[in-house]
């Protein structure tokens, strides 16, 4: 189960896609790519993604916990 209620990201289409319970107060919103770049731990801070409550805080935290750490030859901020 995801522990983050709401999730709200603007596709690279324009278009908005969500999922979860609309009255959450839990919720995160923002833009696919800025989400996983966050994720796959590309982006350090997070950016212009809004993140409310103490749940979607922690659903971040998870994401960037499962993914791998930069490897050689990579750097921060492409992909």
């Amino acid at each position: 189960m995801n522990p983050c209620k709401r999730i709200e990201l603007i596709l690279a289409s324009g278009k908005m896609g969500a999922r979860g319970e609309e009255a959450s107060p839990d919720r995160i919103r923002g833009k696919t790519g800025e989400f996983r770049g966050v994720a796959l731990r590309r982006r350090w801070k997070n950016m212009s993604l809004e993140i409310e409550g103490d749940e979607a805080d922690r659903f971040r935290e998870i994401v960037q916990t499962y993914a791998d750490p930069l490897g050689p030859g990579r750097r921060p901020g492409r992909g």
